[in-house]
């Protein structure tokens, strides 16, 4: 446990920094780059409805396959079939969100002029 409280000290850990750091860039830098990452922010979350979009086409792929390889079943719903949306299907159509974010937080960063730290 003491290794561990040492590890952390600023003495021995140069990643470990207590408080908010200023950015020291001009204005002519921040403001652009706030702006860009605000845009690139509200740019991503408008990628939501091509999403969808792709999300229903690889359901209806997926529903296809299944009253393929089930010809008994033709007239079944993709919620009755109990298919599902695989994870890193999802993981792939929702990160977007993910993006805005952290662009978003990025342009906090860089309107505000400080860095923003956890520790």
């Amino acid at each position: 446990m003491l290794k561990i409280i040492e590890f952390q000290s600023s003495n021995i850990n140069p990643f470990y920094r207590e408080g908010v750091r200023a950015l020291n860039l001009p204005l002519e830098i921040t403001i652009p780059l706030a702006v860009l990452f605000f845009i690139l922010s509200i740019a991503t979350l408008s990628l939501h409805g091509y999403t969808r979009k792709k999300i229903k086409a690889f359901k209806e792929l997926q529903l296809k396959e299944y009253i393929k390889d089930n010809p008994k079943d033709k007239h079944i719903t993709y919620e009755k079939a109990k298919l599902y949306l695989p994870s890193w299907e999802r993981m792939k159509y929702n990160s977007h969100f993910f993006m805005a974010i952290i662009f978003f937080v990025a342009g906090l960063v860089f309107a505000l002029g400080n860095t923003l730290t956890t520790l």
